[in-house]
């Protein structure tokens, strides 16, 4: 992730935590509605939590935790599948 500072990944932890406290405004993907505006909102969702940069990576930087990067990647995929509509997993 490119966050800058001492490298411990604090404010990484930081903007994590505080994810549960945000509303994300998106309309479930439903297969019928917009694929391209839904992602579109979905990027921009994961961008106010400074979560973004993580569907960017392939791997975890050197100086980045372990523990913080799988929890990073943890809420990226909640954050996602939230914005997925329950009938669009039983197609």
């Amino acid at each position: 992730m490119a966050e800058k500072g001492d490298g411990s990944g604090s404010s990484v932890v930081k903007n994590i935590q505080n994810y549960h406290h945000m509303k994300i405004d998106v309309v479930k993907f439903n297969g019928i509605n917009n694929f391209r505006l839904w992602r579109c909102k979905v990027l921009d969702a994961l961008n106010t939590q400074n979560l973004k940069d993580s569907l960017e990576l392939h791997e975890k930087s050197a100086d980045m935790e372990e523990k913080v990067w799988k929890k990073m990647n943890r809420t990226v995929c909640g954050v996602i599948r939230s914005c997925l509509s329950q009938a669009l997993s039983m197609m």
